[in-house]
């Protein structure tokens, strides 16, 4: 079947459906209101620079730790991030059209190792924290972030950052229990580093426990090893594909930018035009 008979037989479904074209404004209008939203309550990518993947590494020295951290990481996993993220780049800059998982949470840990308060090590992600990652259901994803750490070495575990929503949600599927355990996902459990035992992040509160971050072995670890890490940061040299991208203003609000796009991609499907339009195969594996 040819796509100009598929677009008509999809028009005529439309108006026997009685899908007008302000009926579909107003839902691509309330799509955008979930999403942007769910941004807002920490749920999906970051909610300022209007969820753009180069946010995390705007900036020369995440974007050091980010070529340092893929430097060191094994050729499987380093080749699907630098994937995932050329894709991005390419077809989906705003993170619109599907979950990255693996990229997500991989440029978050970048950006958390320059984190002068609480700093991760930039070291490689362990290769079965990444597989643990990719093996996520689309439906249980709750955007995580290294947040819980490892008593002994500090190194950060993901822990989720859904909103109220996605959380309801979840609920209409599973427990309580199951919902909590997506939520805290390592924690009591090993560090893949060390051994240790990976605590809750409010231990890093003062007086919420007596086993609290300041009288942590790993405490004591990253303040002696933190210039160590700047360091080697610092004097990380970036590849080609990374200092060819520039830096670009997204202290302000993209919204409306990010909306226009938004629309474009839903407004003119079945037809959406070619440079906006990934192939299934390409797209269906990030969801």
């Amino acid at each position: 079947m040819s796509s100009a008979t598929k677009s008509k037989r999809i028009t005529a479904l439309e108006r026997k459906l009685g899908i007008d074209e302000m009926s579909k404004a107003s839902l691509i209008h309330r799509e955008w209101i979930v999403i942007f939203r769910s941004r807002l309550e920490g749920c999906g990518v970051w909610s300022s620079g209007g969820g753009c993947v180069l946010l995390p590494i705007n900036h020369p020295t995440p974007r050091k730790a980010f070529a340092l951290m893929l430097q060191k990481q094994d050729h499987r996993i380093r080749d699907l991030v630098i994937d995932q993220f050329s894709f991005c780049l390419q077809q989906d800059p705003f993170m619109l059209d599907a979950n990255y998982p693996l990229l997500e949470y991989y440029l978050f840990t970048a950006w958390k190792t320059v984190d002068q308060e609480e700093p991760i090590p930039p070291l490689a992600l362990p290769a079965q924290l990444a597989d643990w990652i990719l093996s996520i259901k689309p439906e249980e994803y709750i955007h995580y972030r290294p947040t819980d750490w490892c008593w002994q070495c500090g190194y950060q575990y993901p822990k989720g950052s859904a909103g109220p929503d996605l959380k309801r949600f979840l609920l209409t599927r599973y427990s309580k229990e199951q919902v909590w355990a997506m939520q805290e996902p390592f924690r009591g459990k090993e560090c893949y580093i060390c051994g240790g035992e990976i605590k809750d992040e409010l231990y890093r509160r003062s007086g919420y426990s007596q086993a609290t971050w300041e009288g942590s072995p790993a405490a004591r670890k990253c303040e002696a090893k933190k210039a160590d890490w700047k360091a080697e940061i610092e004097a990380t040299q970036l590849p080609e594909f990374l200092t060819s991208l520039g830096y670009y203003d997204l202290g302000g609000s993209l919204e409306d930018k990010v909306k226009e796009l938004f629309y474009a991609r839903r407004t003119q499907r079945p037809g959406v035009r070619e440079e906006y339009q990934p192939s299934v195969e390409d797209l269906a594996k990030y969801y």
